[in-house]
């Protein structure tokens, strides 16, 4: 895959490590600390057709690509004229049709408490503690209704809207046109018990549309994660 990174998030992810540290987003360069390179659509387009070679697959991750969401919307018409596949990597929080419309799998990682940047959060980081931050990124950091609309664009609902409360008994588009998932990442178990309860909130998903991803800075301490949510996983 060719991956277009946008900079500027409405999130400042952070978390405990296991270690006594602080944790950030694996990409604060993107949202922590967002670089700034300014490029019109159409230079992000070229630049895009002249590193393909062969490539069908295309993912626009960031930061969070849908505070972009005009430009974006615009990438995923080039890829959907091309055929090329597409992914768009999001927080959830926003939603934007145009974006939805064009997409081919829409990844949507719901943050959970864990990651609110809290000042343990930020310990040996370098981050400066920012209260305001810390209350906007808990605030803002869930939006049921964007992730449910991700959800329901991924169903043929066109010969069904006045049973929107049945969308789940319907038939999901198929993968290779439209599919989302739900990414989750997990420091504690806590989060797991959290995930179930927004799991709750939503409908027109399956289990194999949930991800669950370590959260971890080195190979040992993911890997140990990865043994107790797989666990947790299986006996769910």
């Amino acid at each position: 895959s060719l991956f277009i990174r946008t900079s500027g998030c409405n999130l400042r992810c952070a978390w405990a490590g296991s270690d006594g540290n602080g944790s950030p987003c694996d990409t604060p360069y993107s949202s922590h600390s967002p670089e700034k390179n300014m490029m019109e659509t159409e230079d992000v387009l070229l630049i895009a057709r002249r590193n393909m070679d062969g490539i069908k697959h295309i993912v626009i991750s960031g930061g969070e690509p849908l505070i972009q969401s005009a430009a974006v919307a615009d990438l995923l018409k080039y890829t959907k004229h091309y055929r090329i596949h597409s992914t768009v990597e999001t927080n959830g929080t926003k939603y934007d049709p145009k974006v939805s419309d064009n997409v081919n799998l829409i990844s949507i990682s719901p943050k959970l408490s864990s990651s609110t940047p809290w000042e343990p959060n930020l310990v040996n980081t370098g981050i400066t503690y920012k209260e305001k931050w810390a209350i906007k990124h808990e605030k803002n950091r869930i939006n049921i209704k964007a992730i449910q609309s991700y959800i329901n664009d991924c169903w043929d609902v066109e010969y069904m809207k006045n049973e929107p409360d049945v969308i789940w008994k319907k038939e999901r588009k198929h993968p290779d046109i439209k599919d989302f998932q739900l990414k989750f990442v997990v420091a504690e178990l806590q989060d797991v018990i959290e995930i179930e309860e927004i799991l709750e909130k939503l409908t027109g998903f399956k289990p194999s549309d949930v991800i669950l991803m370590p959260e971890g800075v080195t190979t040992e301490s993911t890997m140990e994660k990865a043994q107790w949510i797989a666990r947790e996983a299986i006996m769910r």
